[in-house]
């Protein structure tokens, strides 16, 4: 069981109390805050004396406090009566008896109890109600009750958990709340017209009106619970310009009371600007600022229309706009800032790591300069390690490295450890004078922390509970530095230079990374390697079946655990989630098919030697990529493709070609022959993350590896097409901020297909056929389709097919051997979002 607090007689006098700072003696009775220790992942102690104990903390029960049963009589008597039998404190109203006097005691308790609340009128907008998590307003009343429990809490103290007047009203039970808001601490500070409001949303509620229930509940109220109304411009920025009929104060309080925020600086943040007509005809220097931001330009009857349109304040703005510039207003709406635990790394940092014979010296050693990784028949001393789990809440880290000077018989062993995804941890130098002894202690480390011996590395086996090594290669990390820059002069076609700048950003596909959860520090792009995958493939495969066969909870808990440990994932002090819902295990695939596709593309960028440009880049691929010309025949045909085969029922985007690229992929013509004769060839579209593509170009699409799972193959593994366009387009994974896709266009040799109106897992085709046909509900129309050099192109509009009965919209077609399919063209398209 995870203990929140811990209590025991001292063991020697060296503690002291972090409440008061004094010495706690030894045989005294102490009590600690079991916190998330800065050095390691663990729990540590924050020891208190008995009185400063209760003064920073709040346990709800005995049951929270560890080795409480070993403690005397007399001092489990004591903590029993301090935390009291109903644990968190109800505050009622109080009750006037006829004939008897008001218990001293309870006064006492509920003087003690109300302490514990306050309310006040809100100075600025930074705080964050905890009923609805929407942000309170200036000048708003508000209202308090410390927590004991967050990590915070336990750590350093009571935290004030504001709220709306409003929520706190709606919460009052689960606050344990029943009194008068005139007994709330700061109530007599509050104008007259505050007062009123607060007595009427805190009516006393009369102890027989309060449910039994209420009183012995636990109150959890830091769980969003009050569906409150988001203000019509919550979390908007706003700029006033010229000169307005209502004063400029006025328009700033009315945009203020509507959860606006008013600023001087003109970006692309900015939702709008008020100005008038005759302020935008003039176009001075500010508004010129505006326009260059293409931020839209409001009348101020704008604010009088905002409350009528919540929700919809982009649009308003659009409407009500007087300029004729303006960006998607969508874009400009703020992020909600995000409440991270204490510890957590909210971004990934980069250290450049110093490269000697192949491995990088950690620089937490600060020996980068003056060492290197000890090496023995080409085998590296150093070794990268992962833990997690999920029922002890770790996801750990170890690093281990035996280091040698450069320039004397001087050795050194240094580890370092700590919780993935955080700035949790710590590590130790320690130095030796001998290699044999270096080698002994770092082999003695790797077999503590493994149990497996170093010398067995090769062929280790998992020991439960303990660390399993992360196939991780820090190579040569200026190459890897080198890569994110793409700048210099190419004798390619600038469309093509363009698209090398595309599928090999670096940026893009750390975001990805990022979007998966996955620890960039720990584990940076390109260095996981390909055996670390497949073995994570294999994890997924298990628990699919464990998930689909109701396999033990323990057995699904063990499969978790070691996926997390193949890939180190960042959820900072987060407990790691366990794996037992089939779409999570979907996205596991799909983040496991992109990190196959990064390490393609890190290795080809690491490849081009010198050549750390466009055209080096481009040699890679090993595929010859022409600009297809605009005016061409197969151009226009294209075009047509696209714009017929675009579904009515996706229309959040329309798609505009920018470029068509020819390409002949190296090899794959003389691959496709025996397949030439085959009849049935279709042009169909194939779509992806444009981060995928430098692995596509350079090593042609592929079929899911056999360790994969089965999940989220239909027909089984196979390569999947599409005749519809916007079909394969939803597989781009583009959004409104990154509205560039890619498109294949292949020659798929179909031949006979096998057609299914249902899902079926295909191991293996029947005798005759040659791939599969998945039937849709719509599809393009075949007396339109037409031929390019003896290649169906099905181009025709989307008409209703005769396969009622299935249970797809589109078509599919699924090949089961790569030599089926010729690249022919690559599109790249912007995706036009729709407001």
């Amino acid at each position: 069981m995870d203990f929140s607090y811990c209590a025991e007689y001292a063991k020697t006098g060296r503690s002291k109390c972090r409440g008061c700072k004094s010495a706690i003696g030894q045989g005294t009775l102490r009590l600690a805050a079991m916190v998330q220790a800065s050095t390691f992942d663990g729990k540590t102690s924050n020891w208190y004396d008995y009185e400063c104990f209760f003064r920073k903390q709040r346990p709800k029960s005995v049951d929270d406090i560890q080795h409480f049963e070993d403690l005397r009589l007399e001092d489990q008597t004591k903590i029993k009566d301090k935390i009291g039998s109903g644990g968190a404190a109800v505050i009622l109203p109080d009750t006037k008896v006829k004939g008897k006097k008001r218990d001293a005691t309870a006064v006492a308790a509920k003087k003690a109890a109300l302490e514990d609340f306050k309310i006040e009128k809100a100075k600025d907008r930074r705080t964050m109600c905890k009923g609805c998590e929407q942000k309170i307003l200036k000048d708003e009343v508000k209202i308090s009750k410390k927590d004991f429990e967050t990590e915070v809490s336990l750590k350093y103290g009571a935290q004030d958990m504001w709220h709306h007047l409003s929520c706190f009203a709606n919460l009052r039970s689960e606050l344990g709340y029943f009194e008068s808001a005139e007994a709330l601490p700061g109530f007599e500070l509050l104008d007259e017209a505050d007062q009123a409001e607060a007595k009427k949303e805190l009516p006393p509620i009369k102890q027989e009106d309060v449910p039994e229930k209420k009183l012995k509940s636990e109150h959890f109220f830091l769980r969003p619970k009050v569906a409150r109304q988001v203000p019509a411009l919550y979390n908007m920025e706003f700029v006033i310009l010229g000169q307005h009929k209502r004063s400029k104060e006025e328009l700033k309080k009315q945009i203020a009371n509507l959860g606006g925020k008013v600023t001087t600086k003109i970006s692309g943040t900015v939702m709008a600007v008020f100005a008038s007509e005759a302020d935008v005809e003039k176009m001075g220097r500010r508004m010129q600022t505006v326009q260059a931001n293409q931020v839209h330009v409001v009348p101020k009857e704008f604010v009088d229309e905002a409350p009528q349109h919540v929700g919809k304040i982009p649009e308003l703005v659009v409407a009500k706009s007087i300029c004729d510039w303006g960006s998607d207003p969508k874009t400009r709406l703020l992020p909600e800032r995000s409440t991270s635990k204490s510890g957590s790394s909210s971004m990934p940092s980069k250290v450049k790591l110093t490269n000697k014979g192949g491995t990088a010296v950690d620089p937490d050693s600060g020996l980068e300069h003056e060492a290197h990784v000890y090496t023995y028949n080409s085998e590296k001393y150093t070794a990268v390690l992962s833990k997690t789990d999920i029922q002890s809440k770790k996801n750990s880290y170890y690093k281990l490295q035996l280091l040698q000077s450069d320039r004397e018989q001087k050795f050194w062993v240094f580890r370092s450890w700590g919780c993935i995804g955080t700035t949790i941890g710590g590590n130790k130098l320690k130095n030796f004078h001998s290699l044999h002894d270096a080698k002994t202690a770092f082999c003695q480390l790797y077999e503590q922390k493994t149990g497996n011996k170093w010398e067995d590395h090769h062929n280790f086996q998992k020991v439960p509970g303990l660390y399993n090594p992360v196939d991780v290669d820090y190579g040569d990390d200026e190459q890897a530095k080198s890569l994110d820059v793409i700048d210099s002069t190419s004798f390619l076609p600038v469309p093509v230079q363009n698209l090398m700048s595309l599928i090999f950003d670096v940026n893009a596909m750390q975001k990805v990374m990022l979007e998966f959860e996955l620890d960039t520090e720990k584990m940076p792009l390109g260095k996981l390697s390909k055996k670390q995958i497949q073995n994570a493939y294999s994890v997924l495969t298990e628990l699919q079946q464990l998930v689909d066969n109701n396999g033990a909870e323990n057995r699904i808990i063990d499969a978790t655990n070691r996926f997390y440990t193949f890939i180190p994932h960042s959820f900072g002090t987060n407990d790691p989630p366990v794996l037992r819902d089939t779409e999570v295990i979907k996205q596991k695939i799909d983040m496991l098919d992109s990190l196959l596709e990064f390490e393609i593309a890190y290795n080809l960028m690491k490849s081009s030697g010198s050549e750390k440009n466009v055209d080096g880049y481009y040699k890679q691929l090993n595929t010859e990529i022409e600009v297809l010309d605009k005016e061409a025949e197969e151009f226009s045909l294209i075009q047509d493709y696209v714009k017929n085969t675009h579904a009515d029922i996706q229309s959040s985007y329309t798609l505009e070609i920018k470029d068509v690229f020819t390409v002949k992929r190296q090899g794959e013509d003389e691959r496709f022959k025996p397949f030439e004769k085959l009849h049935n060839h279709k042009l169909l579209w194939y779509g992806s993350r444009t981060t995928n593509f430098a692995g596509i170009l350079a090593q042609g699409l592929r079929i899911a590896p056999p360790g994969a799972p089965v999940t989220g193959y239909m027909f089984g593994k196979g390569i999947y097409f599409a005749d519809m366009v916007s079909k394969s387009a939803n597989y781009c994974c583009t959004g409104p901020t990154n509205p560039t896709g890619l498109l294949l266009l292949c020659d798929v040799a179909l031949g006979n297909m096998y057609e299914r109106t249902q899902a079926e897992y295909v191991e293996k085709l029947p005798n005759g056929k040659h791939s599969t046909k998945a039937l849709g509900r719509t599809e393009p129309d075949p007396s339109a389709a037409k031929s390019l050099n003896g290649i169906e192109v099905p181009l025709g509009k989307g008409v209703t097919a005769n396969n009622r009965g299935s249970a797809l919209l589109y078509n599919e077609y699924i090949v089961y051997d790569v030599a089926q399919v010729n690249v022919k063209y690559l599109l790249k398209v912007d995706f036009k979002y729709k407001d």
